[in-house]
């Protein structure tokens, strides 16, 4: 995987000097399970995941602008991810070819450029990465050639994973000093995946229980001019039935 798209010391500081005295921008979040029916710690449910995120700019002649910096996708209580089961990729740059069992699914971005009317779009490829990592390869081939690794990390804390994200100037800043692009619906399909280990079969991601008021996803974003913005979702669920 090569990288292309390279920044400049004058682009970076243009972002950073960019006004915060303007509406934010609004930031969405859309989830969607392949089973409503939730399982036990002893006995879960493996299934499908889909999250998108997009942003609707407040001011379109600003979207050079409104570049998201950090992004932190929470997953709700009775959730489990078991991604330290599954194949890692080492080299977040080579993930499709030094590794491809660590693929987990695919996706789609598509964007706004600066320069015209042009609305690019790209796919996404997620991968499992060595040390607690969520890889996520994403190419672009017009108006400028990208193919970059979006790299977050998965972390837990009280049995409560999230994914975060610090996105690099590659993936927006195209063609420097000024051409942008503004990456407006982020879409990742995580597949419903299984591994064998011994005789016990492990589910990549796992409903071990349903909340009361059903699974709360939340997002919290950060806009390269300052601004924030946060999201959520609610997906019902049903709890396991007991015996």
């Amino acid at each position: 995987m090569k990288k292309i798209a390279l920044i400049s010391a004058a682009a970076a500081a243009t972002l950073a000097l960019a006004p915060s005295a303007f509406a934010a921008p609004e930031q969405t979040l859309d989830v969607k399970l392949g089973s409503s029916m939730a399982g036990t710690t002893k006995k879960p449910v493996t299934t499908k995941m889909t999250f998108a995120t997009g942003t609707k700019l407040a001011d379109p002649t600003r979207k050079t602008l409104e570049t998201i910096k950090y992004a932190k996708i929470t997953l709700p209580k009775g959730i489990k991810l078991n991604y330290q089961a599954f194949p890692e990729c080492s080299d977040a740059n080579t993930c499709a070819d030094s590794a491809p069992k660590s693929q987990i699914g695919k996706g789609t971005a598509k964007a706004a450029f600066t320069q015209g009317t042009f609305d690019p779009s790209g796919t996404l490829t997620p991968f499992i990465g060595t040390g607690g990592r969520l890889i996520i390869r994403t190419v672009f081939d017009q108006p400028a050639i990208i193919d970059q690794p979006l790299v977050g990390k998965i972390a837990v804390k009280n049995g409560i994973y999230s994914f975060d994200f610090n996105v690099q100037e590659e993936l927006q800043v195209i063609i420097p000093p000024d051409t942008f692009q503004q990456i407006l619906d982020f879409r990742i399909n995580f597949d419903k995946k299984v591994v064998k280990k011994g005789s016990k079969n492990i589910g990549l991601i796992d409903l071990v229980s349903c909340p009361k008021g059903g699974y709360v996803f939340k997002g919290d974003f950060i806009f390269r001019d300052g601004q924030t913005a946060t999201a959520s979702d609610t997906v019902p669920c049903k709890p396991a039935k007991k015996k």
